[in-house]
């Protein structure tokens, strides 16, 4: 019964944990709106040098040179969320605007992370999105999407194909004159997160005594910690139901009791998981002297 309640009551915990944990994911855009600029108003055609200069975090590199920053409805929609917004635009030559976010940490190569913005078209086209590793170039596409003609939401999981911390959009060179707004960006790595190994120390002991447990997981707990559940394979331990990795570390060590009640040595198997994984260890439990 006592194992049972501990399975209980660590499920219900986790769960709870686990909505935190998810919550905490670290932003990587840091003007997702374009709201923090030194302009205050809507601007049109603005040069690379302009709008590099005056809208934070952000880089304009295309060789159009024409980005526009546009507040409410002054031309096409208003924005969604927010009040700002910017505009690129494909010349009939070919030459486009392109846009280039600096992300508040790189992202490597081959990490999945959500792409999140809302876009809308004046003239039809398409947006290539990229990950660069220097300023001032596409750097590799990661996926278009067919910006809609009202405000359409993106939400998509994507892999890094290198390792970049600028985030990048253009119009479709190939699509002549096309013209898209965004605005509302967000960029999170994925939480997959979870324990890849354990071990026990002591590995044998008597009811009373105890046994320090530790659990390590593939990367470090990111912001808010990572909850690890942990079960029992027989009531001759008694332990924690959920134990939390605390941020920016791998590993966690934490002490179980023994509490062997019948007349021969137990052996009781600890099962550390989250919904990403498991790691195993176990105890050998003798009974009291």
């Amino acid at each position: 019964m006592r194992s049972m309640q501990i399975f209980r009551s660590g499920l219900a915990i986790l769960g709870a944990l686990l909505g935190i944990s998810s919550a905490t994911a670290q932003e990587l855009v840091q003007n997702p709106d374009f709201a923090n600029n030194s302009f205050g108003s809507t601007q049109f055609n603005l040069s690379n040098t302009a709008f590099t200069d005056n809208v934070a975090f952000c880089r304009a590199f295309g060789a159009a040179g024409e980005t526009d920053l546009v507040y409410g409805a002054d031309f096409g929609p208003a924005p969604p969320v927010g009040n700002t917004k910017v505009g690129l635009h494909t010349q009939i030559n070919g030459n486009n605007d392109r846009l280039g976010l600096t992300l508040l940490n790189p992202v490597s190569a081959g990490a999945k992370v959500r792409l999140r913005f809302w876009s809308v078209n004046l003239v039809p086209t398409d947006l290539l999105i990229g990950i660069a590793n220097v300023p001032n170039s596409f750097g590799t596409q990661m996926t278009r999407v067919t910006v809609p003609g009202t405000w359409g939401f993106t939400d998509v999981v994507v892999t890094a194909p290198q390792a970049g911390q600028y985030l990048t959009f253009m119009t479709d060179p190939s699509i002549l004159d096309g013209y898209a707004f965004v605005t509302g960006l967000s960029f999170v790595p994925t939480l997959n997160i979870r324990p890849v190994s354990a071990s026990a120390r002591a590995r044998e002991i008597r009811t009373g005594e105890r046994s320090t447990i530790t659990v390590n997981l593939n990367a470090n707990a990111p912001t808010g910690g990572t909850p690890v559940f942990v079960s029992y394979s027989a009531a001759a331990l008694i332990g924690p139901g959920v134990v939390i990795v605390p941020a920016g570390r791998r590993s966690v060590t934490f002490t179980v009791l023994g509490n062997n009640l019948a007349a021969t040595t137990r052996r009781v198997d600890i099962t550390l998981s989250n919904n990403f994984g498991s790691a195993r260890t176990y105890v050998l439990v003798r009974p009291a002297r």
